[in-house]
């Protein structure tokens, strides 16, 4: 049997093909899509070019869109935490407090400042921080009683009366508005000391100046007036020495816990530690080691800073700072070193009634030029462990604008040191420390 010709396969093929065009002709005109592609005859490629059909193709099916993340409300979490985190958020430094940005087409809307909601949880955390205005509390006795020797006569003999030569000399329109009060005339110093004096307050209103004049960081604040400030009040005290604690974290246990299930972790700039310098107080810290609490006499975490007893604290902002901010931070710092100061009494006494006799303390937020003071303590107020923070005080406001402005600052930081020195100190060894020794009384 012969193989049928190329002939008759191209007649058969175009009978077939008429066969379809007629048939595709006679029903109407169907969209052209991969299904019906699939079962049509294939067709050859022509040599000229065919016109369009003007039916629209289907339109392809849309890939399923990805699964949204549905985020949670402001009442299920706090700004930035951790959306997974369902136990106690400690919230770091380096943790921007900043809400949510209002998505496009949205109408503008006036947010609510982080750190006024941050003031508002630490009201009601557990135990409570309140910063308080001066009018607005009665202090208790010893809280008084600090306050009372920070601001008595602050204004009166702050400036050597030699040095008011120097001063009319360099500054003769500040010089016209210094009271005479404010010259000491019983200062007895020698010309060099007062020299040294004089040196180092030109160069803190110099940096000062330029501080403010070029709007410099916070950093340089810091390192340029700040600490050159407090070094120079400090001179002379024998136990106490100036810590920059700007990178070191707050022991987690002694921060509040606010309603929203976090604790917040804020620093300060600056504090004074009662230093190794001091034998007495080297040798109380040595006992303290072999008793097993070495490291738990401060609030830090910090290597070396755990290991020894601080007072105080600075919190330093740039010209125009934020105010409210270095408050915050100023308050939950002093809090938590009060809340460390009552656990190491309740290791040596055995007993948790101690808020009432913790010992005040003193401390400072620099905004730029301005040094606002506060006093913070611990009382129980309505069955409620508090920490009080109060200021500023009017009385004790200072500033680095001026010479008489530098030395009554100095004068108000050196009366802290003393107050720190002369009663805090002896308290905290006889009442806290020393009774950790004894643990098996």
């Amino acid at each position: 049997m012969t193989a049928p010709s190329s002939e008759a396969y191209v007649e058969k093929w175009l009978s077939s093909f008429s066969s379809e065009l007629r048939k595709h002709r006679s029903t109407p005109a169907q969209p052209l899509t991969p299904s019906s592609l699939r079962s049509s005859p294939s067709i050859p490629a022509q040599s000229g070019k065919r016109k369009r059909s003007r039916s629209m193709p289907e339109p392809r099916s849309q890939s399923p869109q990805k699964r949204q993340r549905r985020l949670r409300s402001d009442e299920d979490i706090f700004p930035d935490q951790s959306a997974s985190d369902l136990g106690i958020t400690e919230l770091s430094e380096r943790t921007r407090l900043s809400r949510p940005s209002q998505s496009a087409g949205s109408s503008p809307k006036r947010t609510t400042s982080p750190v006024r909601d941050l003031l508002n949880d630490l009201r009601v955390s557990k135990p409570s921080i309140l910063c308080e205005i001066p009018s607005s509390v009665i202090l208790p006795e010893s809280a008084a009683a600090l306050q009372h020797r920070l601001v008595d006569r602050l204004e009166e003999g702050l400036i050597p009366a030699s040095l008011k030569s120097n001063i009319l000399a360099k500054y003769p329109s500040i010089a016209a508005s210094i009271p005479t009060v404010a010259y000491d005339l019983s200062d007895t110093r020698s010309a060099n000391e007062l020299s040294i004096i004089w040196d180092s307050v030109e160069e803190i209103l110099s940096e000062s100046r330029d501080c403010g004049r070029y709007q410099q960081d916070e950093n340089a604040w810091c390192m340029k007036v700040v600490y050159p400030t407090l070094r120079l009040a400090l001179k002379g005290n024998h136990s106490l020495k100036v810590e920059s604690v700007q990178t070191q974290a707050i022991n987690p246990e002694v921060l509040p816990v606010t309603p929203k299930n976090y604790r917040v972790q804020k620093k300060a700039d600056y504090a004074f530690s009662f230093h190794r310098n001091a034998p007495h107080i080297s040798d109380l810290y040595d006992q303290l080691y072999l008793e097993g609490l070495g490291d738990r006499i401060s609030q830090t975490t910090d290597a070396n800073t755990k290991r020894l007893a601080l007072f105080s604290g600075i919190e330093v902002k740039q010209e125009n700072g934020g105010k409210d901010e270095a408050l915050a931070q100023l308050a939950i710092w002093l809090a938590a070193g009060l809340e460390n100061v009552r656990r190491l009494g309740e290791v040596g006494r055995k007993h948790q009634d101690l808020q009432e006799e913790l010992h005040p303390v003193v401390g400072w937020t620099v905004i730029g030029h301005d040094w606002h003071t506060y006093i913070a303590y611990r009382v129980n107020q309505g069955g409620r462990d508090t920490f009080n923070v109060v200021g500023p005080w009017r009385v004790a406001a200072a500033d680095t604008r001026d010479v008489y402005g530098v030395f009554k600052l100095l004068r108000l930081v050196k009366r802290a040191a003393q107050f720190a020195s002369d009663e805090y100190w002896p308290w905290l060894e006889k009442e806290i420390l020393r009774p950790c020794l004894r643990t098996d009384d």
